[in-house]
């Protein structure tokens, strides 16, 4: 900084370069232990594209915890070469660096969380030997089709339900409602094919009989569905999950995420851009 030269000087555009340089030197050795690396290999590959129909993986938040804070991401060394876990661990296990390679899983870091989502979890985290909420969660499938829906007045009753140790996912589901709650069906016999679009999702189902679709996919304000082309409701099944009933024979779902707030947003952003126009032309004038 002594050696400044003033502004006008021709010298004064290279000094300027020299002190950039130096302070990107003086950053980059500070920082060369603090800032968190991975093996170039871990990454190579990784990338691949979604299968709609793959199961959907879980990780327990106790395993979650130790595996970043005590094997990939340890605050008193961050470097992954030496992790202690590093032949252990796949990193793109962890929420949501499972999105590199596309492996589906239920756990998120997302802070705004739907509110039957969290309560969903909480039943997992809660009850660990209930392998029956990660098969609801899609943990082997993502859709199937079932004969029985049992109806609970409270979502007390429901979630009390979802934890009882004979029910299969597989053969009943559990939904909110005022009717009755009969034995369990027939086992899932029904071909399913998944398709994936941009805020769609298509499924192409051969009922056996009547009975209902039903979609791992969480139950979020906005969805839609159409049975072969017909509007039909969507029940929360399980808690946090979709349910369409369907008749015996081929049909086609589509589930389409049409949320009541976009075209009000969409006219309010358009009169926003044709008064802030009005008032450059203003502003000319």
């Amino acid at each position: 900084m002594l050696t400044q030269p003033s502004g006008e000087s021709p010298r004064y555009g290279r000094w300027l370069i020299a002190v950039l340089v130096v302070i990107a030197v003086d950053l980059g050795i500070a920082s060369w232990g603090l800032n968190p690396t991975s093996e170039h290999s871990a990454w190579m590959g990784a990338v691949s594209e979604a299968d709609a129909n793959i199961e959907r993986q879980y990780m327990y938040s106790v395993n979650e915890s130790v595996e970043k804070f005590e094997c990939l991401y340890r605050f008193e060394d961050y470097r992954s070469d030496h992790s202690p876990c590093r032949f252990e661990v796949d990193p793109f296990t962890l929420p949501n660096s499972n999105l590199y390679s596309n492996v589906s899983m239920l756990n998120n870091f997302d802070p705004l969380l739907v509110g039957h989502f969290t309560h969903f979890i909480n039943l997992i985290e809660a009850h660990p030997d209930q392998p029956a909420l990660l098969q609801a969660a899609g943990s082997d499938r993502r859709a199937w089709f079932v004969d029985s829906v049992c109806w609970h007045e409270t979502q007390a009753d429901l979630e009390a339900a979802l934890v009882e140790p004979d029910w299969d996912a597989y053969m009943q589901i559990h939904v909110l409602g005022d009717a009755e709650c009969p034995e369990a069906g027939l086992p899932d016999d029904a071909n399913i094919t998944v398709t994936d679009h941009i805020n769609t999702v298509t499924l192409s189902v051969n009922a056996p009989r009547m009975g209902w679709l039903y979609l791992a996919d969480t139950d979020y304000p906005g969805w839609k569905a159409t049975l072969d082309g017909e509007s039909v409701p969507i029940y929360r099944a399980n808690l946090m999950f979709r349910a369409v009933q369907v008749d015996a024979g081929l049909h086609e779902v589509v589930f389409s995420y049409e949320p009541a707030w976009a075209a009000p947003a969409l006219l309010i952003t358009v009169v926003s851009l044709v008064v802030l126009l009005f008032l450059f032309r203003l502003a000319d004038d």
